[in-house]
Parts: structure tokens; C-alpha cells; sequence
């Protein structure tokens, strides 16, 4: 899945030894989880100028909006899945 716009943070939710782990990241470092299947979460960080922002997400003092989520399978890089299929009919007259 392509980054939305305005995308800040990325964070990945694993489980590793029947334990759950989350870890949020700056969307330059993305490719530090590669190796590490789970749910992408795609976030943006909200300024302190922006208060009138809904929270979808506020961690380690920090608010953030959730823009996309997608499951990951830990392959690096990750591969566009084709989502549409274009056929083009001619018609001859």
C-alpha cells in the first residue's frame, strides 16, 4: 500500500512470544520492519496548532490521526498488490 499524504509515523502491531508488541517509527525508517509480520498502521502527528484535530491514536504524549492500515507479511520491499483490472472493448463501426 502507497503512504497517504501527509503520513508522519508508522506504527506495527506484532506479536512475538504469545506477547504483544507495538512500536511507532518516523516513515523514512519504514523499512525497519522488515522481517516483522503484522497490522501497518499509517499515522499522522497532530501539532500543538492543530487542537481542533480529531485523536485517533495518543502515544507517549504525542497525538496522532490513523490515515490507513494494512496487513503486513514482513516482506521487504513491499509489493503493490494489482487492486483493478482495466479491459478495453473496441468497437469497430
Amino acid at each position: 500500500m502507497k503512504s497517504p499524504k501527509h503520513t508522519t509515523h508508522v506504527k506495527i502491531d506484532t506479536v512475538f512470544e504469545g506477547r504483544k508488541q507495538s512500536s511507532v517509527m518516523d516513515i523514512k525508517d519504514m523499512d525497519c520492519i522488515a522481517g516483522c509480520a503484522g497490522k501497518v498502521s499509517y499515522l499522522r502527528l497532530i501539532g500543538k496548532r492543530e487542537p481542533d484535530q480529531k485523536v485517533d491514536l495518543y502515544m507517549h504524549g504525542n497525538k496522532y490521526k490513523v490515515l490507513g492500515v494494512f496487513k503486513f507479511d514482513g516482506e521487504w520491499p513491499i509489493k503493490k498488490e494489482e487492486t483493478e483490472t482495466i479491459v478495453i472493448k473496441i468497437k469497430y463501426i
